[in-house]
């Protein structure tokens, strides 16, 4: 089987038509179609592999066999019977052979023409006569949970948009089962308006942004928290932005970004110890305006300490900075 870029679909496969009783000239095979494993077939090659003959004689792999030991009268094929009433016998042994072998071939012949009419007999039934083969298909998938072969035999049909969002949606919430929060917003986010995807993606973001606070990174854990558009709605969601918070806090400060930190950390002063973690922020943000002169910053520093604060404290930072 090929497609259309004379690309080999699959491995070959096999098909065998048995007990039939098949008249010369017969046609056989037309109430059976061959169903066809690939949808996207342009073409195909058709091997004929083996036929067994009404003399018990075979045609296997391009050889011809000798005849297996004869049936019973009773088991004789209709071919046979009709055969032996309108065929006389002859005593001229040579000319016999050759007309077996002249039959041989045309059966041959014959078989390979009738099974090629079969197989596109087969292809127009499924794709032309009943071109939803590939939908209803589909449609197995979903339920076998194939989701990414279903999205394929789901293309093309009428409700195929909704096919495809009803496969995505199952897919995201396989996802979800799996702990796969970050491939599973980006189903959510493709199908937005179907069913509760909205309500569901949003669930997703939060426990994608738990799953990055548990494995420590917690810029990104702070981003997903501030795409949600109620976050109070989400049972714990205090605690964990608190806890991002202070964490990015202490994170900030050992980068010496002690602006962004300050900011973190003010979020969460009655959390922890964060009130004590933004004095130190604030202390190490003056000694490092003092090593660098960088007069300009020498007041903002100042107020980076939290309310409160003992003013004598600062003002010993600022005296030491205009001495310096």
């Amino acid at each position: 089987m090929f497609d259309h870029n004379n690309q080999m679909l699959g491995n070959p496969f096999s098909f065998q038509y048995s007990q039939l009783n098949v008249l010369f000239h017969g046609e056989f095979g037309s109430q059976t179609p061959i169903y066809l494993p690939v949808s996207n077939v342009a073409k195909f090659q058709i091997m004929l592999k083996e036929v067994t003959y009404t003399d018990q004689s075979r045609y296997l792999d391009g050889n011809i066999l000798q005849p297996l030991p004869p049936f019973p009268d009773s088991q004789q094929s209709l071919y046979e019977k009709e055969r032996k009433k309108s065929t006389k016998e002859t005593a001229h042994l040579p000319l016999q052979k050759t007309r077996h072998k002249k039959r041989i071939l045309i059966f041959s012949l014959l078989s390979v023409l009738a099974l090629s009419l079969i197989i596109g007999i087969g292809y127009y039934s499924i794709f032309v006569i009943h071109p939803n083969h590939s939908y209803e298909k589909a449609e197995d998938d979903i339920h076998s949970g194939d989701y990414e072969k279903s999205i394929q035999n789901s293309a093309d049909y009428e409700d195929s948009e909704t096919q495809s969002k009803e496969i995505q949606y199952q897919e995201a919430g396989v996802l979800v089962a799996e702990g796969s929060y970050k491939e599973a917003i980006e189903y959510y986010k493709n199908i937005y308006d179907y069913k509760d995807s909205a309500q569901l993606q949003n669930q997703a973001k939060y426990n994608y942004a738990v799953q990055l606070l548990e494995n420590g990174n917690f810029e990104d854990c702070f981003y997903q928290l501030n795409t949600l558009h109620d976050l109070k709605s989400f049972e714990g969601s205090d605690e964990v932005y608190l806890e991002c918070c202070y964490q990015l806090g202490i994170q900030y400060t050992q980068e010496g970004k002690y602006n962004e930190a300050a900011d973190k950390l003010n979020a969460c002063l009655d959390y922890k110890d964060g009130r004590q973690k933004l004095i130190k922020c604030a202390d190490l943000n003056i000694e490092y305006i003092i090593e660098t002169n960088d007069w300009r910053n020498r007041f903002s520093a100042l107020s980076m300490y939290p309310p409160g604060y003992d003013r004598t404290a600062k003002e010993k930072y600022l005296e030491s900075m205009l001495r310096y």
